[in-house]
């Protein structure tokens, strides 16, 4: 019998470094795009972007809610719906069309790259919430 032990370790170091890279290049994208996005709303705070617990403070700073508002997160069922209300005002900030808003709400990984496309282009102004 072989022992395998060394190779099968020395690829469990690789896939973990790999995945490990991987994690946090997707986590400075986001990072960067909301840095872009409080920008745009001209909140003074943008530095919080990059600390991974604080960023739900430029969430609600982008749609003028006060931050408190995440302790309905923990209310069972009231938090989808708020879910839905919270992120309805964060697409309406950026005047999104209705129904990009629905489609971005229905599948999530589209408000994902939508909420890169309001970061990175021009086109996209922030007007608040009407």
């Amino acid at each position: 019998m072989h022992d395998f032990s060394l190779l099968e370790g020395f690829l469990s170091f690789i896939t973990a470094g790999v995945g490990l890279t991987f994690m946090v290049m997707m986590y400075l994208v986001q990072a960067f795009a909301w840095y872009k996005l409080s920008e745009k709303a001209g909140l003074s705070y943008r530095w919080i972007a990059f600390v991974p617990v604080l960023q739900f403070i430029l969430f609600f700073g982008i749609i003028k809610k006060n931050p408190l508002w995440i302790l309905i997160a923990i209310v069972p069922f009231v938090n989808v719906v708020a879910y839905i209300y919270f992120y309805y005002l964060f697409y309406r900030a950026f005047d999104t069309p209705d129904l990009l808003i629905v489609l971005c709400l229905v599948f999530p990984p589209l408000g994902g790259l939508y909420m890169l496309y309001m970061a990175y282009f021009d086109d996209v102004r922030y007007v608040g919430n009407r």
